[in-house]
């Protein structure tokens, strides 16, 4: 984040003296300004100098689009320029803050001033629509007040022109959910937002105002998976005293398909405002008051209304994903320049650039110490939609051993497993054998590296291989899926899997192995997970909307992240260097997708191919990518980058399961998985591929 400028002395931008930082966001800062002849005021909107050409361009985007939309409830634009390399937009300051700061959550609003807020905000909204713009990010906090309190809806930086996208295939969409998750409506969260997005949108904000809490609370993941597939709670049930006929134009609003929406964001405005007025009037009011400042005292907050005793907001359960509904392909890069991505440098330092396939990096928001986390704290797990099944049947699950110190560095140890019995390597073959599951592997070392395995009773099996093969042996727990492993080092590995409720669930090895930890979430698929350094690790998912999500950990977890697309198998993730990483994912038209990160995130981009698994990803080094994953004919098919993508080749092979691939570096690449007899098989690259051959027993 860039220093406060208005700090730094007698700073000007254009004719605009900076006074004091008022907001930040992800790619710009806001100022007060003073016109230095004229000394009016403005808010001066200034990029953040170290972004790339992206974000600039998407500043830009901003600033054209909100200077073609002359309306009195949008904030004017006064003035754009570029003072030396610094890019700013001066627009009319509104003196008044906004409505969510006027309303912080937890305040209820009576209904015929709420109509009134919706409406100016509506009317703001429809005249961008006739304009073919979808705003993609109403909520209180984009809601400003102006002189004399009037509503002016600011913030257009995310959104699009609506007329390129309707005439386009729809499924050729940008691949990011842009937008604020609590507000988002449900085809927005897959990436393919509409006109009735703002009006749904605009619904949710109605619904906080109307009863003091908003339909859905949780982590995002949580949230998103909510909007797609839960029914919006009750506003009466919240609040009795509130019409009938009031509830039913919400509500409609809200309805999951836009189909089933108003025609016009103004028809729900104006929908809102009839009912308000047929609704009964109480004859006196008491004073309006926050739910978590209720005992503070601050004359904005007053206003005709009804007093909330309703209890602090509680965090909900996750939920069970429900079987996908309609599908959308991943979007294709904005960019028209086929293969060839600029990207900004790397920020942290390293040395290396790339040519990849952006959105800005998410900040943290609650952050969970990994280490502390208890499967046996069953917050998540107590409230909002019944879960699928009956639980996950994670071992040990319940016990805690308390983790060495953060950032303690521990000697490199091999993984401790159960011990051996004299039957052991039968009953591991026997196991293995009963499923068909896809095995994975880590490489902790040059040539250290780790194979593991799901088998009968969703047990764990972990191979050791250090110049020779090492006997499978048992892990504790039990997953009913296929886990992810990742190492960041010679004896520090990271286990991952989706439970049976779907939440994501985590043991770890630091010199003795962890018991299961939950985390939350709402996944639909085997999750995918990466290092590039001491404790680091990122984790990818399909979620909510088929989407991809990512949680990331570098000593406190953060919260999902939503990274948009449409993918229909598990994700693939790894990373040639400090806050690098690379994902591919297939796509609903079976090609697989790539999504890069150096800093910000990139848009999707499509590799081609037509496969029937789950894909994998490797890389031996700085601008060097191996991709494979299982043909429609079932053989291994392998694509790679190394400063341009190379076509699909085929390697042969009679696959069973999606393949798990590694690099340990120095032009070394190993492929595993399980062929149609179900044995696990593997083949290797040192110069030139081999045949596949079985792993020994």
């Amino acid at each position: 984040m860039t220093d406060d400028l208005s700090k730094s002395g007698d700073t000007t931008l254009g004719n605009y003296r900076l006074i004091e930082l008022i907001g930040r966001g992800g790619f710009a800062d806001v100022y007060l300004g003073e016109h230095i002849y004229l000394k009016t005021q403005a808010a001066i909107k200034v990029l953040l100098v170290h972004l790339d050409r992206d974000a600039l361009e998407q500043f830009l985007t901003e600033a054209r689009i909100i200077a073609h939309l002359a309306h009195p409830h949008i904030v004017p634009v006064l003035e754009f320029g570029i003072e030396q390399t610094t890019p700013y937009l001066v627009m009319a300051y509104a003196p008044h803050g906004s409505l969510h700061q006027r309303y912080p959550p937890g305040c209820i609003l009576p209904p015929v001033e709420v109509a009134s807020y919706v409406r100016q905000v509506a009317s703001a909204l429809q005249y961008a629509h006739d304009h073919n713009i979808i705003h993609r990010d109403v909520k209180p906090g984009n809601m400003l007040l102006g002189q004399g309190e009037t509503v002016l809806l600011s913030d257009f930086g995310i959104a699009v022109k609506a007329q390129t996208r309707l005439t386009e295939d729809r499924q050729e969409n940008s691949g990011k959910a842009a937008g604020t998750t609590t507000y988002m409506a449900p085809e927005q969260i897959g990436a393919n937002p509409t006109y009735a997005s703002d009006q749904y949108a605009l619904a949710v904000v109605t619904y906080e105002w109307l009863c003091g809490s908003l339909p859905f609370t949780g982590a995002p993941m949580e949230i998103a998976y909510k909007h797609v597939n839960a029914p919006i709670p009750s506003l009466r049930e919240k609040l009795p005293s509130l019409s009938v006929e009031i509830e039913q134009v919400v509500m409609r609003a809200l309805s999951k398909s836009a189909q089933e929406r108003f025609a016009r964001v103004q028809d729900f405005a104006d929908a809102l405002l009839s009912a308000c007025q047929r609704a009964p009037q109480r004859a006196s009011s008491p004073s309006l008051l926050s739910r978590q400042t209720s005992n503070l005292y601050d004359e904005r907050l007053y206003a005709t209304g009804t007093v909330s005793n309703i209890a602090p907001f509680l965090p909900s359960a996750p939920t069970n994903p429900s079987t996908p509904g309609k599908q959308f392909r991943m979007g294709a890069p904005v960019s028209g320049s086929g293969n060839q991505f600029r990207m900004a440098p790397h920020t942290s330092g390293s040395q290396f650039r790339t040519s990849y396939p952006n959105v800005p990096q998410p900040q943290p928001q609650k952050l969970i110490n990994r280490r502390t986390l208890m499967l046996g704290a069953t917050g998540v797990v107590s409230l909002g939609i019944v879960l699928l099944g009956a639980g996950a049947l994670w071992q040990n699950a319940q016990q805690h051993t308390p983790p060495p110190t953060q950032g303690q560095k521990k000697p490199a140890a091999t993984p401790t497993k159960a011990k051996p019995t004299p039957d052991l390597a039968a009953t591991a073959q026997a196991s293995i054998m009963s499923l068909t599951s896809r095995p994975t592997a880590v490489v902790s070392s040059p040539g250290h590296s780790y194979l593991l395995v799901r088998g009968a009773n969703d047990a764990l099996w972990l191979r050791t291989f250090d110049g020779s093969w090492h006997p499978w042996e048992p892990l504790n727990g039990t997953v009913p899926s296929d886990p992810a492993i990742t190492a960041w080092g010679e004896g520090h590995l990271d286990i991952l899997g989706r439970a049976a409720d779907n939440t994501l669930h985590y043991t770890w090895f630091d010199g003795s192995w962890h018991p299961w930890q939950a985390l939350d979430g709402a996944i639909v698929s085997d999750p995918a997970a990466v290092s590039w350094g001491p404790n680091r690790l990122d984790v990818f998912v399909r979620g909510p909307a088929d989407a991809l999500w990512h949680r990331a950990y570098d000593g406190t977890w953060y919260p999902w992240d939503l990274l948009g697309g449409t993918i229909t198998t598990a994700p693939a993730a790894c990373s040639w260097g400090a806050n690098r990483l690379d994902v591919v994912a297939r796509g609903t038209d079976n090609a697989l997708w790539y999504k890069g990160y150096d800093g910000t995130w990139h848009e999707w981009f499509p590799l081609g191919g037509a496969f029937s698994s789950d894909p994998t990803i490797t890389t031996w080094g700085v601008g060097r990518l191996d991709i494979f994953a299982r043909g429609m004919d079932n053989t291994l098919q392998h694509a790679w980058y190394d400063g341009s993508w190379h076509p699909w080749e085929s390697l042969g092979g009679a696959l069973a399961t999606a393949p798990s691939a590694i690099s340990w570096g120095g032009n070394y690449i190993e492929v595993f998985a399980r062929a149609t007899d179900n044995t696990l098989q593997h083949t290797w690259f040192d110069g030139s591929w081999h045949p596949w051959e079985p792993l020994p027993r």
